[in-house]
């Protein structure tokens, strides 16, 4: 494929996609909205995780178990297909929205990270070291990341997928030490999960697909749902969870202030009461059980409704013969030989 040809690939790209992740987006969107309280949140996780699969995959993926349902309304409207004279001119406004929204993205990753170097000049205590230690342990972490003290946060932080640091506020050091030790393994358990991973997924796919405008949605509902499995995780390993629910409650009153409105990490941007409430469920206890309803929803997810595309002519076992010649073709190909014959015996060419 040559460079003249990329704006016609974008388009057979994201035509299809377009309309079969805004159908997909819908049904896991209404399945969330009626399960909310009834589903696990790492179960209602994984179908949006599914919906960012379904966005990396190529548009033309089939399945022979798929159901022809989905098939027939994931089918491209006639006329999103009749738009190749104004193909160069699409692209070329996506790619620059894309070139400028992917450049801020970088610019203010480097910005983070240059405040995060200075932010090293701190000093962090050895308690708050040794407290992150233990935590990590206690998931099984290998590796312990960064850890950086700050004043300008009301909340703790993780950030950087693939050089995380936790940031927590200074303020937070003069307080409870229960409710740092706590931070920490909430922000320790977003690296355990990989949330970090998702989100730069997100970010990227926010750059790609800027112009639909679930994706945005998409984004913070993932981000809402991550905070709710971060939970469930973090519950798993402690005993009891009333001294976590008391130092999120503690942490969202700090933000009530107007002047620590700025912070969301872990009251998880104004869920707190739903947070607070899967907290009171003793969910955790089904583990096996919710691993295999996950994994089954899942499985049938990617065999049975991500697969949109119809299969081909080219893809299908049945081939179609060609019609016989009629008798006119077949009369004019044999006075052509003969006339080709009589030329050769002649000496003619």
């Amino acid at each position: 494929m040559n460079l003249g040809q990329t704006p016609d690939f974008w388009w057979s790209w994201m035509a299809p996609m377009l309309w079969q992740g805004t159908l997909i987006m819908v049904v896991v969107a209404t399945v969330d909205r009626l399960l909310a309280r009834w589903v696990w949140p790492q179960v209602r996780l994984t179908l949006w995780l599914l919906v960012l699969l379904k966005l990396v995959l190529p548009p033309t993926t089939v399945s022979p178990v798929a159901l022809p349902q989905v098939r027939e309304l994931a089918a491209i409207p006639a006329d999103m297909t009749e738009v190749a004279s104004s193909t160069p001119w699409l692209f070329a406004v996506w790619a620059t929205v894309a070139t400028a929204l992917g450049g801020f993205a970088v610019l203010r990753t480097r910005r983070a990270r240059r405040r995060l170097d200075a932010l090293s000049r701190v000093h962090v205590p050895e308690w708050v070291r040794a407290a992150m230690d233990v935590q990590a342990e206690r998931l099984g972490l290998r590796r312990t990341p960064e850890i950086r003290v700050s004043n300008a946060t009301q909340t703790p932080a993780v950030v950087g997928a693939f050089r995380p640091c936790i940031v927590l506020p200074e303020a937070m050091l003069t307080g409870h030490r229960n409710d740092v030790e706590l931070a920490l393994l909430h922000e320790l358990a977003h690296i355990k999960r990989g949330d970090l991973f998702v989100n730069l997924l997100l970010l990227i796919l926010h750059v790609v697909y800027w112009f639909h405008p679930m994706v945005w949605w998409m984004r913070r509902r993932i981000g809402s749902l991550n905070e709710l499995c971060c939970d469930a995780t973090v519950a798993r390993v402690l005993d009891n969870t009333g001294a976590y629910r008391a130092t999120l409650l503690r942490g969202a009153s700090r933000l009530l202030e107007p002047e620590h409105c700025d912070g969301i990490a872990l009251t998880g941007g104004g869920n707190i009461i739903q947070r607070l409430d899967w907290l009171q469920r003793d969910t955790w206890k089904w583990a096996p059980l919710r691993r295999l309803f996950n994994s089954t929803v899942a499985i049938a997810m990617v065999a049975f409704v991500l697969p949109m595309a119809t299969p081909s002519d080219e893809s299908s076992s049945v081939h179609v013969l060609a019609p016989p010649p009629s008798e006119e073709l077949i009369d004019t190909a044999r006075s052509q030989l003969e006339r080709a014959a009589r030329g050769e015996r002649t000496g003619c060419i």
